[in-house]
């Protein structure tokens, strides 16, 4: 897998935990 990949599909999960406010809580802990 390459590393630019995974980052990229990292920072699509991460921005859409950020915008979801139901798991906003979940992931601040």
């Amino acid at each position: 897998m390459d590393l630019a990949v995974a980052e990229e599909m990292l920072l699509l999960i991460y921005r859409g935990y950020k915008n979801d406010k139901r798991y906003h809580r979940n992931w601040r802990q």
